[in-house]
């Protein structure tokens, strides 16, 4: 299982996402270029990156910054926020990025999407970002009435072979994971699957592990010590 930490940007520096609605900037680290570093020598294999800006706004923002992180060749980036055109998914590809992650685009222009598998394949991921159960889009701030279920036959019809699935409430918060949901998704996804929010212990990862999850997105937990990279970094001795 793929352990892979979060760095979440906002106006240049790092910030953290408390119930996926307010923000606050420079909660642990403020520098993305010196955490991303910190990540390298520990032996991080692959770090999401979500530009907030971008998720809010509609389009990539600072550019310039994205670039410098691209920099970090030792580390697989997958890239999400705001990236919501065939020319944007080029343009951060072609800078080095490894993966896209694609929201609003999967139900706003799914024609793109699948251009865009046939041209990436597996670089191009689905985020499935989910309230209650609903779809989510544009910055957690539209909720559709689509379950996540019956969404992931029309993702895989596009293409897409791995998603991320995030509880939005569950988001930056340490409450925990739902199991249950988990291991229905993983069950129907007949797609790789990884999990993003309220990861807070080791033993959360090992029955995550267990229900056939394929990796984890994990940030505060990391960032408040509550789970020892080093030790979640085990994880990955089977990948």
């Amino acid at each position: 299982m793929q352990i892979i930490p979060a760095i979440d940007l906002r106006e240049g520096v790092c910030a953290r996402v408390w119930g996926a609605e307010e923000i606050e900037t420079d909660l642990f680290a403020s520098d993305p270029i010196e955490q991303m570093r910190k990540f390298s020598e520990a032996g991080v294999s692959a770090v999401h990156i979500t530009d907030l800006d971008g998720a809010f706004s509609g389009h990539l923002c600072d550019q310039e910054l994205l670039r410098q992180l691209a920099e970090f060749t030792d580390i697989d980036i997958e890239l999400g926020g705001g990236i919501r055109s065939m020319n944007e998914i080029d343009t951060v590809l072609n800078w080095g990025i490894k993966s896209v992650i694609l929201v609003t685009a999967l139900l706003r222009s799914p024609q793109m999407v699948t251009e865009a598998t046939a041209k990436y394949g597996k670089r191009v991921i689905a985020g499935i970002d989910v309230r209650d159960g609903m779809i989510v889009l544009e910055g957690f701030e539209t909720t559709l009435s689509k379950a996540a279920e019956g969404f992931l036959a029309a993702v895989r019809q596009m293409g897409i072979k791995r998603i991320i699935y995030t509880d939005i409430h569950r988001y930056g918060s340490l409450k925990g994971v739902d199991f249950d949901q988990i291991e229905n998704i993983v069950a129907c996804a007949g797609m790789e699957v990884v999990v993003a929010g309220g990861i807070s212990t080791i033993e959360q990862l090992h029955k995550l592990e267990e229900l056939g999850v394929n990796g984890v997105i994990i940030g505060k937990a990391i960032y408040t010590g509550k789970i020892d990279l080093s030790q979640a970094l085990k994880f990955e001795k089977n990948i």
